[in-house]
């Protein structure tokens, strides 16, 4: 699937969706940070992260990944503290 980003066309891969769905299933994690600090830093805890090591890129695709599974009703966005996270509902 590819989303266009102003002039910027970005795959979103299966491999990304995948790498954000066996963390949450596999209940290593209870909730994901969303995205990165910058284009190039991704948070720890991320979808980002998991998304950049799953597929070996440096693409930050986690906000786009999260926002596809939150509209689909796979997953829901919270709060912890001051964190944007994403969590099974």
């Amino acid at each position: 699937m590819f989303i266009r980003s102003g002039q910027t066309k970005i795959a979103l891969e299966k491999e990304c969706f995948d790498a954000v769905e066996e963390a949450l299933a596999s209940k290593k994690y209870r909730w994901l940070r969303v995205a990165a600090i910058r284009a190039n830093e991704a948070f720890e805890n991320s979808a980002d992260l998991l998304i950049r090591q799953r597929t070996h890129s440096s693409l930050a695709r986690g906000n786009y990944v999260c926002a596809l599974l939150e509209h689909c009703g796979l997953v829901k966005y919270s709060l912890m503290v001051n964190k944007k996270v994403i969590e099974l509902p």
